[in-house]
């Protein structure tokens, strides 16, 4: 269905917007009997795989959905869900990329109950999840430009400083949240390919945790940046709370 049209002058110039068949097949009924478009939620942020990331879960395929958070008391944790988990397979089928995932899901009606595959610590195993009702979407916060503060320079193309107390309030972040927050990115450096951002906090460095900067410096002394590093992150880029996820760092 054409929705619009690209023009400088008003008529056609051969650019135009449409929504697929498809997707109109599966809107319109649910427009016509609840006035509104319902979709489906497990309550996870998920990421897709790359080859660094995949080989810290001993998991020797990119095809797969990585678990990056879980929500309390969302669908997903109900079922057993954990962060760290790789889904590879939803409803019977295929989770190659987050967007496969995210779709067959936003199709589901809420409250089917669904079997998932996953990889879990070397593993696969079986779970069953009820979808729930996916929330409205909400805007994401926006932080004010900010003078960084001196910190420590790192390997990997960041500068880093303790997460103080007042930048847990500007960043939106748990009280009692510790790591080290990043404030500069050195562009085209390995944590910039990587896609840290000025305001990430990193709480894990490989399998430790990381509470300040001396903590971030002992972990990364026992890391190889050439075979690459795996890092927790924390991001506040949501209203709703602060966003987990992963990133593998790897110098060339």
């Amino acid at each position: 269905i054409t929705t619009a049209i690209f023009s400088r002058s008003g008529g056609y110039m051969g650019i135009g917007f449409a929504i697929p068949s498809n997707m109109v097949e599966k809107i319109m009924p649910q427009l016509i009997a609840e006035g509104r478009v319902v979709r489906g939620s497990l309550g996870v942020a998920i990421q897709n795989l790359n080859p660094g990331l995949a080989r810290t879960f001993g998991y020797d395929s990119t095809s797969g959905v990585l678990v990056s958070d879980v929500t309390p008391n969302s669908p997903a944790e109900k079922a057993g869900l954990q962060r760290g988990d790789i889904v590879v397979s939803y409803r019977g089928q295929p989770t190659a990329k987050s967007a496969d995932l995210r779709g067959m899901v936003a199709d589901t009606k809420p409250g089917t109950r669904v079997p998932l595959e996953v990889f879990r610590n070397g593993k696969p195993m079986s779970l069953e999840v009820t979808v729930s009702e996916l929330a409205e979407k909400v805007q994401k916060a926006k932080h004010e430009e900010r003078t960084p503060p001196a910190g420590s320079q790192t390997k990997m193309g960041i500068t880093i400083h303790d997460l103080t107390s007042e930048l847990i309030r500007e960043l939106r972040l748990e009280p009692e949240q510790r790591g080290v927050v990043v404030t500069k990115v050195e562009p085209l450096s390995p944590a910039d390919r990587a896609g840290l951002s000025v305001g990430d906090v990193i709480t894990v460095v490989g399998d430790r945790p990381v509470k300040n900067i001396d903590d971030f410096k002992e972990a990364m002394s026992g890391q190889d940046l050439s075979r690459g590093v795996r890092l927790e992150i924390v991001s506040s880029t949501r209203r709703e709370g602060p966003l987990r996820r992963y990133a593998f760092v790897q110098t060339d």
